[in-house]
């Protein structure tokens, strides 16, 4: 069972779209797999969000330490701000990755998805 480290950018986006990786997941989670391989997507899916909550916890934390409100519900951030915010989504953390033998069967998964499950996904070339 191999595992990967995913950066906090390759999770959180601050688009109303999610990130492609949580994306290509919200996707996968759809198609019909293994209880063994739903059971793996289950977790990877939990410590995927488990992270968001840190991630937005750290980041109301640097607003509210280094932000200065606009009128247009946009926040602008200190230099000191800026910093730490680059620093949290530079952050790794570890989680299972997907083998290609635990997908392989699915009838209908788009190349998109695929692409966007990136290193998640265990790539055998």
């Amino acid at each position: 069972m191999g595992s990967i480290k995913l950066h906090n950018s390759d999770i959180f986006s601050n688009t109303p779209r999610p990130a492609p990786v949580v994306g290509a997941l919200q996707n996968l989670i759809k198609c019909p797999v293994t209880v063994r391989t739903g059971l793996k997507i289950r977790r990877i899916v939990r410590a995927i969000n488990q992270q968001l909550e840190d991630i937005l916890a750290e980041r109301d934390r640097i607003i509210e330490l280094h932000g200065t409100p606009r009128d247009d519900d946009v926040v602008d951030l200190s230099a000191d701000g800026q910093t730490a915010w680059r620093e949290l989504m530079g952050l790794t953390f570890e989680v299972e990755q997907i083998e290609v033998e635990e997908i392989e069967g699915l009838r209908e998964i788009s190349p998109l998805t695929l692409i966007d499950l990136g290193d998640l996904l265990a790539d055998e070339a």
